[in-house]
């Protein structure tokens, strides 16, 4: 296949040259929503609802209602929803979705779920202006019970009930950890094309998201759990932004991690060789969720800027959460030794390879371990 955009729905794959090619493609409907793209270049893939290059491009997908599936509470208000948010998300293009939620009027917005903007509280009465009921978490996923006089009723987990101005949540087609299947798939035994089937995921099935490797989803379908790939489902975390901003780290997290520094120098050590060389990172993490199976592939490239020799290195600690917008979460390491011939035109490239997002209470488990581990090599190495 020739370089340039790269375009992927279930097996079918095809390519567009340049922009101009990739935008015709768009406006022709040769392109949909839930198609993977790939940018020239590029090592990742995004949903075509993300691709900026697209924006206000991709054309409708027309959805039978009969086809949405209809097991569960409230199925109507999802057709409704579904045909609203994804129609008109994809004619505003990206998730301009925030933007036409806020001048829709709330009686269009019948939805299973919403997601709260912020922290708040609830309201014994639609339209108050002092909450005067149960907190609500920023992030939390309500159940949307009606709309009146610009406000939502919903119901908490627990079962409490509220009322909650339009501006505060948003109204999602399936919650954050769920997704609907774009096409018949197979359930598969590994994240692998080619591994064995363990069952189907019907088209328009909504299933349960619980991990991503490479480019397939795990997924706790009717019919089992198993892997899928990510060409046939559309995440419920991507209909919203400030459910995409949330949710996309845990399942995406090596597009996250930021390094926000490295360099390299001669080991200089008496008892080491000279192409001996001491590397240094600073990593940064903007997300809320701690990462583990940090791995960099470091490439070195003479002065011809001719590749070397590539090295994949595994991030021996815990990348710690953000904090706060202020608080990024790094981490420092150095010393990191490797044995390459090099010259004074020698150059490193260094690039996030892969990374696992951590649940907060595994992260914390791990934390611990990890403070204990080190703190028993430093005592031994005190002896």
């Amino acid at each position: 296949m020739s370089a340039g955009w790269r375009i992927t729905r279930g097996e079918e794959q095809f390519a567009a040259k340049d922009v101009a090619e990739l935008k015709l493609l768009g406006v022709g409907g040769k392109i949909q929503p839930g198609d993977l793209i790939q940018e020239p270049g590029g090592t990742s893939w995004r949903y075509a609802i993300e691709v900026p290059e697209l924006k206000g491009l991709i054309k409708a997908i027309q959805i039978d209602e009969d086809d949405i599936p209809t097991g569960r509470s409230g199925a109507g208000g999802v057709t409704r929803l579904l045909l609203f948010v994804w129609g008109l998300a994809v004619i505003l293009g990206g998730f301009g979705g925030l933007v036409w939620m806020g001048m829709t009027p709330p009686e269009l917005l019948v939805a299973d779920k919403a997601v709260a903007l912020s922290r708040t509280a609830l309201s014994s009465l639609p339209g108050m202006e002092s909450p005067d009921g149960a907190a609500v978490e920023k992030y939390e996923i309500l159940e949307m019970v009606g709309a009146k006089e610009g406000s939502f009723e919903v119901s908490k987990a627990d079962g409490t009930t509220g009322w909650l101005s339009s501006d505060a949540v948003v109204a999602v087609v399936m919650g954050p950890m769920e997704g609907m299947a774009t096409q018949y798939s197979n359930l598969l035994a590994q994240p692998d094309s080619s591994a064995a089937v363990l069952g189907e995921v019907k088209v328009n099935e909504v299933v349960q998201l619980l991990q991503k490797r490479g480019d397939f989803y795990e997924v706790k379908a009717a019919s089992g759990a198993g892997w899928m790939g990510t060409s046939q489902v559309l995440p419920g975390y991507m209909f919203s932004q400030v459910l995409k901003e949330r949710y996309d780290p845990k399942f995406n997290p090596n597009a996250y991690v930021q390094l926000a520094n490295y360099s390299w120098t001669p080991s200089g050590e008496p008892d080491q060789p000279d192409t001996m060389t001491n590397m240094l990172f600073h990593l940064v993490n903007p997300t809320p969720y701690g990462m583990t199976g940090i791995v960099l592939r470091i490439t070195f490239f003479d002065g011809d800027d001719k590749e070397i020799a590539t090295q994949d290195f595994e991030v021996p600690r815990l990348l710690p959460p953000s904090e706060s917008a202020f608080d990024m979460g790094g981490l420092h390491l150095d010393g990191i030794d490797v044995d390459i011939a090099w010259d004074e035109n020698t150059r490193a490239e260094v690039k996030v390879q892969g990374a696992i997002a951590l649940d907060a209470g595994d992260y914390s488990r791990l934390k611990a371990e990890e403070e204990a581990r080190l703190a028993a090599e430093l005592e031994e190495a005190e002896e």
